[in-house]
């Protein structure tokens, strides 16, 4: 995992965003995520957001292994706080967060392992989480792009309602 630190120091934005970006990402995602960060950027650059820090992880992430370094138990507490958030909501969301059982070639074990999304944009304001993107409920699925569209217009927030909960990346 990689973290680049865009927070910009003159920024008075109330918003604070995190992005988290599949590396070796599949043909044509790349273009997508690279508009999403611009899109922040631009957000942060006029002043809608305060900060915004952008983290390089994997395809998947197996928690045995992941375990064993300091950014793999990072990375595994950050999911837990994410799906905790999400799991409080009313009505519950469901993360686009997948896992599956896989069989170990040399020992023959098996194990979960998370398969990470290309995006996920977890977005707070004052230290309270507003919105983890993308999640589903039912068949209706909020993308990060949703998530933007809301931030970016005031009247559009209401898509995302605060919470009591602090924000899971700040704890």
């Amino acid at each position: 995992m990689t973290t680049h630190d865009l927070t910009r120091t003159d920024g008075d934005g109330p918003l604070a965003a995190s992005l988290f970006v599949r590396s070796l990402s599949p043909e044509g995602a790349r273009a997508e995520q690279e508009a999403v960060i611009e899109r922040l950027r631009a957000l942060r650059d006029r002043g809608v957001l305060a900060d915004l820090s952008l983290t390089i992880w994997g395809s998947r992430l197996r928690p045995t292994s992941a375990r064993r370094t300091a950014t793999g138990r990072e990375l595994l507490d950050t999911i837990d706080r994410l799906e905790a958030w999400a799991d409080r909501q009313d009505p519950p969301r469901s993360l686009c967060l997948d896992s599956r059982t896989v069989r170990s070639t040399i020992t023959g074990e098996r194990e979960t392992e998370f398969v990470l999304p290309l995006l996920c944009l977890a977005v707070s304001e004052n230290g309270r989480l507003q919105c983890v993107a993308p999640w589903h409920e039912g068949e209706a699925v909020h993308s990060v792009t949703d998530c933007l569209d809301a931030i970016s217009d005031p009247a559009r927030i209401d898509a995302h309602p605060p919470t009591e909960d602090l924000d899971p990346l700040s704890q």
